[in-house]
């Protein structure tokens, strides 16, 4: 195609150049026609070249839309891990939810909800709402799956449903978890357990009378646990405070079900605060919050609950403890926005129970689901209900803030005190070296480190030489020290929120010159699911 354009511009060009040379040499006219001809067959070549390469490349007005490659990467990731999911057959079923939120009663719905997002939407129902009347009277005119992560217990798959005709549409995601050891069984039918495959006839309790298995916990299939408006946005996570070790003592404990418990403790909150009604309230919360109860404003008007995030797990006398930051915001006439840290305790030496799952509101030891009955304990068994993640604090964000500050400090002087100076130094000269992989030190990279090295005691003349090392040796450790040292390595790595290929490769070399290559595996897959 570029021959034929260079053969018309030529046709074009040189005759007229020799009609040009032939009147300044006064030639006869059949030259110059002769010449004519010629231009005019070269201006039909360009013509025609134009014409058959406009099928290739089209103007980028009406050039056709490529396709997100976000929906792609999730669909092909999701696939490598369960060959047998369709994304077809996933939008189907999630297109007739939708359908089902519209004309359904929440109770029905239940078994296709985590329990946080139960309550809420019961919550709300109570004071007056209609928590989704989006999808009251609206069919889908599409839906695209936009994400898909996986977390050490979890997968996450979030899609985005439009709704309405195109005159008039609305857009909301739609957030599912499943177990992460969870695969499709293509020969289930819709209505059967995701467990057994027995036709499902469930209880009062969200169980198959078959087989028992809880079918709203997200331990067989997709169970829906966030709905909101608009575009999901995967929010950048800070790092959950673990000083005392509680996950690694507790193999089943997740973030996932943390918050979704926190949410669920929410909404009874609001409900309490509202009504003044306590019965519901003190099956998940501690007698101490129930006596503080009256201390807060009660949340006014609609209620709105946004990003749910555990920030840390403590350990002390009185029992485990799990610090949520809640940030939602009332319905008054100048709606006011609040960041709430709920502090869940259980008792000490308790486990997480490993298939409670999603459904979070039952007895920690028969799993019996909890009823609006006013007795603390369980009307099953009579285990108490207080055996579980109870809420027992509350404190805003930007007081919890200033003790989780301290905290870091605390759990970073912890290196300073079982190392020398040398190897501090040495042990920040190989951070900087591994925030050098990918060319450059990010300000976000530079800022942790600044703040590392200081609170390893280092002196500030000594850190900023160190920030400069490019290359450095990997120092000699303690197995103890290389594994604190690996957990800062991931840590950095992960700064920026994806690990750069070269950056891969410096930090692998680094934990093969420490010894602890199981370990930085170990440690990026709990930072990767806990900013899921």
């Amino acid at each position: 195609m570029k021959t034929n354009r260079l053969i018309g511009f030529a046709l074009v060009v040189v005759p007229f150049l020799v009609v040009l040379g032939a009147r300044l040499a006064e030639l006869s006219d059949m030259v110059a026609c002769g010449a004519a001809v010629s231009v005019i067959v070269g201006l039909g070549v360009l013509l025609i070249s134009r014409v058959t390469r406009s099928d290739r490349t089209l103007p980028m007005p009406f050039a056709p839309p490529r396709p997100t490659d976000i929906g792609a990467q999730a669909q092909t990731a999701l696939q490598s891990d369960d060959p047998q999911f369709s994304s077809r057959t996933f939008i189907e079923q999630c297109e007739g939810l939708c359908s089902s939120m519209g004309s359904s009663s929440l109770d029905a719905l239940h078994p296709h909800l985590s329990d946080g997002l139960f309550q809420r939407l019961k919550t709300q129902e109570r004071f007056g709402a209609i928590p989704l009347s989006a999808f009251v009277g609206t069919k889908v005119s599409s839906t695209v799956i936009t994400s898909y992560t996986v977390g050490n217990a979890w997968q996450q798959l979030t899609a985005r449903v439009t709704l309405g005709a195109s005159t008039h549409t609305q857009t909301c995601s739609l957030t599912f978890l499943r177990r992460r050891t969870a695969k499709t069984q293509t020969s289930r039918v819709a209505s059967a357990c995701p467990h057994c495959g027995a036709p499902l006839q469930l209880t009062a309790t969200q169980r198959c009378s078959h087989c028992e298995a809880i079918v709203n916990s997200g331990e067989h299939d997709w169970v829906l646990c966030e709905l909101s408006p608009g575009a999901h946005q995967l929010g950048r996570q800070s790092d959950v405070l673990d000083p005392e070790g509680v996950r690694l003592r507790d193999a089943a404990l997740s973030s996932e079900e943390l918050e979704d418990r926190a949410a669920l403790t929410f909404w009874r909150w609001v409900e309490a605060r509202r009504t003044g009604e306590r019965a519901r309230f003190q099956r998940v919360a501690t007698e101490g919050m129930l006596e503080l109860l009256d201390a807060f404003t009660a949340p006014q008007g609609d209620v709105s609950l946004g990003n749910v995030e555990l920030r840390a797990l403590r350990s002390g006398p009185a029992g485990d403890e799990a610090h949520v930051l809640l940030r939602w915001s009332d319905g008054t006439q100048a709606p006011r926005a609040h960041q709430t840290v709920f502090k869940l305790r259980r008792p000490t030496g308790l486990a997480t129970p490993p298939t409670l799952g999603l459904s979070t509101s039952r007895c920690t030891r028969c799993l019996a689901a909890i009823t609006d009955a006013e007795s603390p304990g369980c009307e099953f068994c009579g285990a108490s209900l207080h055996d579980a993640w109870c809420l027992h604090e509350l404190e805003p964000f930007h007081s919890w803030a200033e003790g989780a500050v301290k905290l870091r400090r605390q759990v970073g002087s912890d290196w300073a005190r079982s190392s020398t100076e040398a190897q501090r130094e040495a042990a920040l000269r190989v951070l900087a070296s591994l925030a050098y992989a990918d060319g450059s030190m990010s300000a976000v990279e530079r800022e942790r480190l600044e703040a590392l090295g200081t609170s390893w005691g280092l002196p500030a003349s000594l850190v900023q030489s160190c920030l400069e090392s490019r290359q450095a040796p990997t120092p000699s450790l303690s197995r103890e020290l290389a594994l604190s040292l690996t957990h800062e390595l991931a840590q950095l790595a992960m700064a920026d929120g994806k690990i750069q290929p070269a950056t891969r490769k410096r930090l692998e070399a680094l934990a093969g010159g420490l010894g602890t290559q199981v370990e930085l595996g170990r440690a990026l897959v709990k930072l990767l699911s806990e900013r899921q």
